[in-house]
């Protein structure tokens, strides 16, 4: 009878080992886990898109052209071009949206600004 309990013990602790080792390692897979999935969303979210501009003409240093031949009242066409490249192995993978706009600071409207 005593052989039968002694088994039984030792079922149980083994039993219990297992159950223990088996905690352990789940509780350490959920960390790790956790840790990366974590990190990629922190990823995400704070670090930029890629992105890259460039023009013939617009500058960061406001660069001033002068245009002759401009009665101050007709539309005078300006052309610029904007480059959304690096060079050819960089370039933007989405829609580069951007915004003009242009303001005559003189009553005389022979001055204009853009931004």
């Amino acid at each position: 009878m005593e052989r039968k309990h002694a088994r039984i013990r030792k079922f149980n602790r083994i039993r219990n080992s297992v159950i223990v080792f088996l905690v352990i390692i789940l509780i350490v897979t959920c960390s790790v886990f956790g840790r990366y999935i974590y990190y990629q969303a922190r990823e995400a979210y704070f670090t930029s898109k890629a992105f890259y501009f460039t023009s013939d003409l617009l500058t960061l240093d406001n660069a001033t052209y002068q245009y002759e031949n401009w009665g101050g009242v007709d539309t005078y066409e300006i052309n610029f071009d904007l480059y959304s490249y690096e060079n050819t192995l960089l370039r933007l993978d989405y829609d580069l949206e951007y915004q003009l706009s242009c303001e005559t600071p003189d009553t005389d409207k022979v001055t204009l600004r853009y931004q």
